[in-house]
């Protein structure tokens, strides 16, 4: 009888692994006596298979393994939740002191993490992220290791369905300005001198792209600019900006030659690999896609050296349970997804599609067909993850790979390693300084993709879409049943019905949609035939929540309470992207950043009695926009000043003050006049009615 599936053990605990997040989340979240029944059961099946195949060696160290991986999994997640929701809850300002382990400066993001935590001070577990204003750009200057101190009131994060899982210790927010932080220098370890002098000699010698080049050797692009990130990831190579799988395949690659080329005895090349794949891993701080890489490198590279069968899949399943077993949560991370989602797609179908494209392109495009089928491989494993973390995809992702992976290898192995050189002989900085026009050239393939129709399209997807992965494995050739075009078929089916099903938008028609009150005063107003965006635009990630919540493909018109040279480049990526038919800005804008709309091919209009939204003028001054009974005000607004006739006329007002007013509190949020109660929200959306007034969170 033929098998319909070879056995492979790691593809079984990585199941295993992954049913046993499932049961403890069912248990943190939802009932605790259903997960640990749930949890028996599913430790009790690997015990009952070994029983059944007893007479098999193989088989039943597998299923003990499945058991140890099941119990293990479903402990570590129960205690990973249990110790990250163990969090103080703090009413007032109270002093904050801690150590700064991370730094993030770009745009309109300013902060920093804080670790060994001392809270109105008593000692506290996990870290506090303090978020700073987009004018306290000072934060560049701070340094891993540097303790500071300031008054604020922290904000507790815990995890669970409804505020979404996620792996990260960050337990506390809290904002507050540049000026009221006191700073001290302290320790500075080893790993965080070399990162700080390699961001330091690449932003010295490549400028504008320091930030790019720094990214792509550490993976970190807390440092670059929004206009850099959406261009790489509209041309389809923002992949280059995350370390992952391509980036150790690119170092082993460079490696393994060299030392080929060195003569170097065969028993001693495994040990300097695994060394520099040790070294790099604690470089870069040791990220799930390169844990992932790293662990399938090794075990492929050993069976090559002891001759035995390389399979790649096995490869796979083993370091995707090591992974979930030592970091459950991260089956939520989208880097992890990315790089797992990618490297599945490939080990399941490349063979198969290059096979294909042989026969279409013939045997002397036996290279160029493997890495098409590399590259749209990739794209399938990705989508998934594309559509539901980031909500659009790249069409042109596919061929800017195609022409462009050998570049990228070529920026990656020079960055790194001049890079490091530099730290030892800074005359290497002319040999970086050179890299400069690569980066450039690189920046005007990223604007001819941006300017090809439809170079990015919006698509949002639900936890629906993850089911092609399972869909994906039926699909490939490592099943065997003869009616292989039914899974295919459904694979279709799943992907089409997932993207049409959370595409056709809300029902509703009249919705206000609104996200972190604490950053920016932006909303989307959803009208019976239109999608309209009012506000300051100050927060790009914050306003692109909102979007996504409301499942918008398009925005038609949007109105820009201060249009700034800050924000001016910003509204013209905005408008790019969403495809914005009108640009609404008060006659007093800044005349520079107009200037920078219009040579953005952006002819702004000013705001009239005939618009349906109106500016709102009380006693000489700006306070906001009205449409219908609702005001949309400016960060700077004081309602203490506003009319409280007036005020008392409306509805819904959208404010960002802590002024009390007629006892109704304005804070960073919605309020409902009628029940005399505000709605904030700091992590979540708003969707409210503004007929009914009715609201929901998400």
């Amino acid at each position: 009888m033929r098998r319909i599936i070879n056995f492979r053990p790691f593809l079984l605990t990585a199941i295993f692994s992954i049913l046993a997040v499932a049961m403890a989340i069912v248990y943190c979240s939802f009932s605790t006596l259903l997960g640990i029944i749930l949890g028996v059961i599913l430790s009790l099946i690997p015990i009952i298979f070994a029983i059944i195949y007893r007479k098999n060696t193989i088989k039943v160290v597998s299923f003990v393994l499945c058991f140890i991986v099941s119990i293990g999994t479903f402990f570590s997640t129960t205690g990973y939740v249990t110790s990250r929701n163990t969090v103080n809850y703090y009413e007032q300002e109270v002093e904050i002191l801690g150590v700064v382990s991370e730094v993030v400066s770009h745009d309109e993001n300013h902060s920093v993490v804080l670790d060994n935590l001392q809270i109105d001070g008593d000692k506290v577990g996990g870290k506090l992220c303090v978020r700073f204003s987009k004018e306290d750009k000072e934060t560049k200057y701070f340094l891993n290791g540097d303790i500071i101190s300031f008054i604020a009131q922290p904000i507790t994060t815990t995890v669970s369905i409804e505020e979404g899982f996620s792996y990260g210790d960050v337990r506390y927010y809290a904002y507050t300005s540049i000026n009221s932080v006191q700073v001290s220098i302290g320790q500075t370890s080893l790993r965080d001198k070399i990162l700080y002098s390699l961001r330091k000699g690449y932003n010295e010698w490549l400028g504008e792209y320091g930030e790019i080049a720094y990214g792509i050797v550490t993976g970190d692009k807390g440092g670059i600019p929004n206009e850099f990130r959406n261009s790489y990831t509209i041309s389809g190579i923002g992949h280059i900006l995350a370390v992952s799988g391509l980036h150790i395949g690119f170092l082993m690659g460079v490696v393994l030659f060299v030392l080929r080329l060195l003569r170097v005895k065969q028993k001693v090349r495994p040990w300097i690999c695994f060394c520099i794949l040790l070294l790099y891993n604690l470089l870069v701080g040791f990220s799930f896609s390169i844990i992932r890489a790293t662990i399938m490198f090794v075990v492929s590279y050993l069976a090559k050296l002891s001759g035995k069968e390389n399979d790649r899949l096995n490869n796979l399943m083993l370091s995707t349970t090591i992974i979930l077993c030592i970091f459950p949560l991260s089956i939520f991370d989208a880097g992890f997804l990315m790089s797992f989602g990618c490297m599945l797609s490939i080990v399941l179908f490349s063979d198969d599609f290059a096979n294909g494209f042989i026969k279409i392109f013939g045997k002397r495009a036996e290279k160029f067909s493997s890495s098409l089928a590399v590259s749209v491989c990739a794209q399938l494993g990705v989508f998934p993850v594309l559509t539901y973390y980031f909500s659009s995809i790249s069409i042109y992702s596919i061929l800017s790979n195609l022409i462009l992976l050998p570049l990228l290898n070529l920026i990656f192995v020079l960055v790194l390693s001049i890079g490091l050189l530099l730290l030892i002989f800074p005359f290497m900085g002319y040999v970086l300084w050179v890299l400069k026009y690569i980066f450039k050239g690189l920046d005007f393939f990223n604007y001819l993709v941006g300017l090809l129709p439809l170079s990015q399209i919006i698509l949002y997807g639900t936890t629906f879409v993850f089911l092609l992965f399972p869909l994906y494995f039926l699909s490939s050739r490592y099943i065997n049943f003869p009616k292989k075009w039914i899974a295919v078929l459904l694979s279709c089916i799943v992907c089409i019905s997932a993207i049409f099903i959370d595409n056709i938008g809300f029902l509703s028609n009249n919705h206000i949609c609104y996200t972190h009150a604490a950053y920016d005063v932006t909303t989307l107003v959803k009208t019976n035939d239109k999608n309209i965006v009012i506000g300051d635009f100050s927060a790009y990630s914050r306003i692109e929540e909102s979007i996504v919540d409301a499942r918008a493909h398009k925005i038609d018109s949007i109105y820009i309470t201060y249009l700034t040279q800050s924000n001016a480049q910003f509204v013209c990526e905005f408008v790019e992207k969403y495809n914005v038919q009108s640009v609404y800005i008060r006659e007093q804008a800044d005349s520079m950043a107009v200037f920078t709309l219009v040579n953005n091919g952006i002819i702004p209009y000013f705001i009239s009695s005939q618009t349906e939204v109106c500016e709102v003028i009380d006693n000489g001054e700006f306070i906001g926009y009205q449409y219908d009974k609702m005001l949309f005000t400016s960060y700077k607004t004081k309602l203490d000043k506003v009319d409280k006739l007036y005020l008392s006329t409306l509805d819904i007002v959208r404010a960002y003050t802590t002024t009390d007013t007629s006892d109704i509190k304005w804070a960073l949020n919605f309020t409902k006049e009628n029940e005399q109660e505000s709605i904030s929200a700091f992590d979540d959306t708003l969707i409210i009615d503004y007929k009914t007034l009715n609201f929901e969170r998400i």
